[in-house]
């Protein structure tokens, strides 16, 4: 019951999709919920985003949370603006 009322609260604060991310350890996290469009999905694999994922490098010094505009000016790729295209933000 905990994680569908997490999933339902997730969903609400991020209707066009969104990840999250458990105990990221090394490259991957322990547990993950992927709700993100297929599209999006399929660009990020095809484009190899995951190198300069701003989210990615977030993760390995930072714990909590943080807002994916937050990430804009760590964003070489221009990945956080690219996302808007797929209806991300």
């Amino acid at each position: 019951m905990t994680q569908q009322i997490s999933h339902d609260v997730a969903k609400r604060m991020g209707p066009a999709g969104f990840y999250i991310g458990l105990r990221i350890r090394y490259a991957f996290p322990t547990v993950e919920v992927n709700a993100l469009p297929e599209v999006w999905l399929q660009h990020y694999a095809r484009e190899k985003l995951f190198f300069t994922d701003p989210a990615i490098i977030w993760s390995y010094d930072h714990t909590g949370a943080t807002r994916w505009s937050a990430l804009a000016d760590q964003d070489p790729a221009g990945m956080v603006r690219g996302s808007s295209d797929f209806g991300l933000r």
